[in-house]
């Protein structure tokens, strides 16, 4: 009987645990690919500066925003401001969630992001944009290119309040996390059952 409970308890633990997931970026099965002698694009500090590139959860499921990341250096910008918006027509529309990551002032390129409220729902099959700014501060931001190169399309305002996009063979890096969907897979359903039906053993069973 106990080791049945236990087994059954380990199981419903596994399928409840989080699952990190790559929802959004340029890679979705490798830790986040740059190059970090590769800017591939820049994002000049103060408002009105901005650069937004379209990602598409895999339909199937829904999506709950945990985190995001990128690499890029600072040329005097202290932190960036990192957004997720939903889609109006084709360019991008309202803002979901956003996030401030703090750049360290050496020069260098690091790995920045953070931690979403982990409230907002992505639907997979529906775009979205991830969306980066330096709103506080001069000079300017440099992001990494992706490696190996993923095509693309930018988009951006440069002060006009008007989106205009540009095609792109490749893309700059970056990762949109979710830690669990709001509808099980196919393979958790079956570890639930499992769990479920080895604890009912467990309690009906005695030697």
């Amino acid at each position: 009987m106990g080791t049945s409970l236990r087994f059954g308890m380990i199981s419903l633990l596994a399928a409840a645990s989080a699952h990190a997931t790559v929802i959004g970026g340029t890679s979705t099965t490798q830790p986040l690919p740059f190059d970090g002698n590769n800017t591939y694009a820049f994002i000049f500090g103060g408002a009105g500066s901005q650069l937004a590139v379209p990602f598409t959860p895999v339909a199937g499921s829904d999506y709950i925003l945990s985190s995001a990341s990128l690499p890029v250096r600072s040329y005097g910008p202290t932190d960036v401001e990192i957004d997720i918006f939903d889609t109006n027509g084709s360019n991008p529309g309202s803002k979901l969630e956003g996030l401030t990551a703090q750049i360290p002032s050496d020069f260098g390129y690091h790995l920045v992001g953070g931690n979403f409220s982990g409230s907002t729902i992505l639907h997979g099959g529906q775009q979205y944009f991830f969306y980066v700014s330096a709103p506080n501060g001069s000079g300017q931001v440099d992001w990494a290119g992706a490696q190996p190169a993923v095509g693309t399309t930018l988009y951006y305002q440069a002060n006009t309040g008007f989106w205009n996009h540009a095609g792109s063979f490749s893309s700059p890096a970056f990762q949109v996390i979710s830690d669990s969907t709001t509808a099980p897979e196919p393979g958790t359903i079956l570890l639930l059952s499992a769990g479920a039906l080895l604890l009912m053993i467990g309690r009906t069973w005695k030697p």
